[in-house]
């Protein structure tokens, strides 16, 4: 396991997933590859599993592949009622959406269980970080979701770029949304359409749009803007968020300096590329 690491995390790393399906309907998600429904294994099946792999191969770090982790609020809950009551210290994250995480989830004894504060954790308490997805920058509620990265101490934000007929302005709306929530992972990508998606037919019946190529899996959506002009902007909305003086300068008033150091190397093999 010494071999695995997460630059977000730390060492001995490994993936495990709870679930398999999703509860949402987002337009450039083909759902016919994880079936109808959402199905989940038993707390108690998914507790042996994480307990054989710390006490076995001596994992320590964990993130959660399902699509949309709490989705059943009641069984993660007791998911982490048990990793509290563990001896072994177990630091994972895991990806959901915003409108999915309940309050119940961050106050009282329930967010303590959920370790919403994971940064000022020590001895053996464990910490779930989360990271959460944006399906569409036009009619996504960005004052609710602003509300939720507050209440939270470190979270990631995932943001589309070049959904349909999007322009210079909506991409720029995009970055400066991700610096007003100021998460401590900003992720940016170009929407794909993908064969089969409800995306993917909008595209292919608008006549103001075009896939980017006509290979069977397209790269992007053209329109005002060019699959190179999308690339382009994307990466400077990395460069712009993560070279920010005050991004680094909050990372080293938290502490994070391993953390930091495997993003500015990360950062830097980016801008190199």
């Amino acid at each position: 396991m010494e071999r695995y690491s997460y630059e977000v995390l730390g060492e001995r790393f490994a993936c495990s997933r709870w679930s398999r399906g999703c509860a949402s309907n987002c337009n450039f998600c083909l759902l016919e590859t994880y079936g109808a429904g959402v199905r989940k294994k038993s707390v108690e099946k998914l507790a042996a599993e994480i307990e054989h792999a710390v006490m076995k191969p001596g994992v320590r770090t964990a993130y959660f592949i399902d699509l949309e982790f709490t989705v059943l609020r009641k069984q993660v809950i007791e998911l982490c009622a048990w990793l509290a009551a563990q001896p072994f210290r177990l630091d994972w994250c895991c990806q959901t959406r915003f409108d999915l995480i309940s309050p119940e989830l961050l106050v009282g004894d329930e967010a303590r269980r959920l370790q919403a504060d994971p940064l000022r954790r020590g001895g053996r308490q464990r910490r779930g970080t989360r990271a959460h997805k944006q399906e569409d920058h036009h009619g996504a509620d960005r004052r609710r979701h602003a509300h939720g990265a507050r209440r939270r101490h470190r979270v990631g934000v995932l943001l589309h770029d070049g959904f349909p007929g999007a322009q210079r302005k909506d991409m720029d709306d995009i970055y400066r949304f991700a610096r007003k929530l100021n998460p401590t992972y900003a992720l940016f990508h170009v929407a794909a359409p993908y064969p089969g998606t409800a995306l993917y037919e909008q595209v292919k019946n608008d006549p103001n749009v075009r896939l980017s190529d006509g290979s069977l899996f397209p790269e992007a959506i053209e329109g005002p803007l060019d699959v190179a002009e999308l690339k382009r902007l994307t990466r400077s909305a990395y460069v712009r968020y993560y070279a920010r003086p005050g991004y680094v300068l909050s990372r080293l008033a938290k502490g994070e300096l391993r953390g930091l150091w495997n993003q500015a190397s990360l950062f830097w093999r980016f801008v190199r590329a």
